[in-house]
């Protein structure tokens, strides 16, 4: 969730259609009150708090519900979508997110007055811990391996800030695997 995710790119939907745009993109629109998309194996890792999403709208908007393993599930955050004067005419639209971690269904309920309500194109999540940043100096480099490396061999344990930035898998420990990932990123 941490990348930009297409909102056609669902799983599941109830209500909603995707319309091909002038520029020829895809978004989800039709969008009414109750209807919902959702993605399945979402994982937040130790936790997002942040949403943003591409909306537009050329009614007064609504409000996406963001919601955990079902519609009516755990409520993570709520974003207003304002009117923006046309269905393409995007602007991006944020809210804080808590209780999101580990690996989930992630449904947007759409909430809003009678009729369509938006049209979105895109969102994403954002965390202020930058995953595999365990030093916390702003950039994952070999130092960080470095530091899982020592923590999995006991000779310096993690605090716990470094032990969220070093939880790759979203597992709640610092594994092998964790270690594993984050090669991966040093690599690329």
């Amino acid at each position: 969730p941490y990348e930009t995710i297409e909102a056609e790119t669902f799983d599941r939907q109830n209500g909603v259609q995707t319309e091909i745009l002038e520029d020829g993109g895809v978004d989800v629109g039709y969008i009414q009150n109750g209807d919902y998309i959702a993605f399945k194996n979402m994982n937040f890792g130790a936790g997002a708090q942040g949403f943003s999403v591409k909306a537009g709208s050329e009614t007064e908007g609504g409000t996406i519900s963001l919601r955990l393993d079902s519609p009516t599930g755990k409520l993570i955050g709520t974003c207003k979508i304002a009117g923006t004067g046309g269905w393409t005419t995007w602007q991006i639209f944020d809210c804080d997110v808590s209780g999101a971690s580990g690996t989930h269904t992630l449904y947007l309920v759409f909430e809003g007055d009678d009729g369509f309500l938006m049209n979105v194109d895109h969102f994403t999540f954002s965390t202020t811990i930058k995953i595999g940043d365990v030093d916390g100096n702003g950039v994952v480099g070999t130092a960080d391996l470095t530091a899982v490396r020592r923590h999995l061999l006991t000779e310096k344990s993690l605090n716990v800030e470094q032990a969220v930035a070093a939880d790759l898998d979203g597992d709640q420990k610092i594994t092998a695997a964790d270690m594993s990932l984050l090669k991966r990123i040093l690599l690329k």
